[in-house]
């Protein structure tokens, strides 16, 4: 986990000196020092909106953000379909995506209470980029999920690469390789009785016995 963080935060760095090479020339000590604040605010809010899920998962990073739900009233036709930008903060660990509300007031359904959601990846059934720097996660159960208003382009796109690559990984795990009896990896073409391709290597059936 701790290594797929240090990769993805690499990632959005680059992606920040691509996007805006003005910005990163000559700005990489300031840069480091926001990206390490930016990271130790997103583990103290992950840790504070979700205890019992932060003692079992480990952060890759955390982006703040507005999650864009929309209301509906089914009981009449007068009442317009309301969309609610709740303002928040994205949190992307190795196996769920997790949102929280720092705006508690901004959805009233609940008495204040806020919104906090954590999706498994293996509940998700499409991934979908919209413009505006906007993506929508689609659940199984027919649940969907907008994201946006990111604080830059390379913070949306950093993003919505983490949850793509981890959605990917959980639809399509890869099996541990087997284990020889040393402990080590098995090779999937063994050499046949023990020559692997060596030249003038006599062959089954290949020049048959001369006649008598």
């Amino acid at each position: 986990g701790s290594v797929a963080g240090a990769r993805f935060s690499r990632m959005n760095g680059l992606l920040e000196e691509f996007l805006h090479p003005e910005v990163a020339e000559g700005g990489h000590a300031s840069s480091a020092a926001a990206q390490q604040e930016s990271e130790d605010k997103a583990a103290r809010c992950f840790s504070e909106d979700f205890g019992d899920l932060a003692e079992t998962e480990e952060l890759i990073d955390g982006f703040d953000c507005r999650m864009l739900q929309k209301y509906r009233c089914y009981h009449n036709n007068i009442c317009p379909e309301k969309v609610f930008e709740l303002k928040g903060m994205l949190y992307v660990t190795v196996s769920t995506l997790a949102f929280s509300t720092t705006d508690k007031a901004a959805w009233p359904f609940n008495r204040g209470e806020g919104v906090k959601l954590a999706i498994n990846y293996t509940e998700v059934e499409k991934i979908q980029k919209g413009g505006k720097l906007l993506f929508r996660v689609l659940t199984h159960d027919k649940n969907s999920y907008i994201f946006g208003g990111f604080e830059s382009e390379s913070e949306y796109t950093a993003a919505l690469g983490m949850v793509e690559n981890l959605w990917s990984d959980a639809k399509n795990p890869q099996p541990p390789a087997p284990l020889d009896d040393d402990g080590g990896d098995v090779d999937d073409d063994p050499p046949q009785n023990g020559i692997a391709g060596a030249a003038g290597a006599p062959q089954e059936g290949a020049g048959g016995a001369g006649e008598g």
